[in-house]
């Protein structure tokens, strides 16, 4: 009689603790949800609020005529982070069975120092040209050199490797085009030429 009666208890614990846990979690899930929902409605960083939405320039049609691929299939995704300061995102994502993830990326970038340093814009572009960027391989640290990019903004500079495309129309921003995309180092300068001066109108 006092094994049943010990079983019994031992069930009725059971369920309680399986209760208060099914309790907790449900808080639990509503706490995350509350603070996802505030995530999301939190207001741009004040220095963002004058830039415009980097998935205003060019749309995914207009994408997909100059990369070669469908405008439909194509997936615009606001990639602004809200820890970003000074810069605003957008991914055009794109389906190719032989190339994951495809996509490109298009954003500006406001002067994160005006008052400090002025001439941001000019030397960033002109940095990237002499100094080019430092990177790693998987082996060792390697530098990437920068060619000058004709017909794009007042000047402007890529290399293909990295698939970076940078230029500026005025001495406070930078426009950036990355590309995760099959093609030879012509059709993406191509691309992204066109896209910048979409971009830049």
């Amino acid at each position: 009689m006092k094994i049943v009666q010990i079983l019994k208890y031992t069930l009725l614990l059971t369920l309680m603790i399986s209760a208060f846990s099914c309790q907790d979690s449900k808080v639990d899930a509503k706490k995350k949800a509350k603070q996802n929902a505030q995530e999301v409605s939190k207001p741009l960083p004040k220095p963002l609020e004058s830039l415009p939405d980097a998935c205003s320039f060019v749309t995914k049609e207009q994408v997909g005529e100059i990369i070669g691929v469908d405008g439909a299939g194509i997936t615009v995704k606001d990639g602004t982070s809200k820890k970003a300061s000074s810069a605003r995102s957008c991914f055009y994502k794109w389906e190719d069975p032989n190339m994951p993830n495809a996509g490109a990326l298009v954003q500006i970038q406001a002067n994160p120092l005006p008052e400090e340093f002025p001439d941001w814009a000019t030397s960033y572009i002109k940095a990237k040209l002499q100094s080019g960027e430092k990177g790693f391989n998987g082996v060792s640290e390697i530098e990437y050199k920068y060619e000058k990019m004709e017909g794009v903004g007042i000047e402007a500079a890529y290399n293909f490797e990295l698939s970076k495309y940078f230029w500026r129309t005025d001495d406070q921003h930078i426009y950036m085009i990355a590309f995760n995309a099959l093609g030879e180092k012509e059709d993406h300068l191509k691309w992204a030429t066109q896209i910048a001066n979409l971009v830049s109108k």
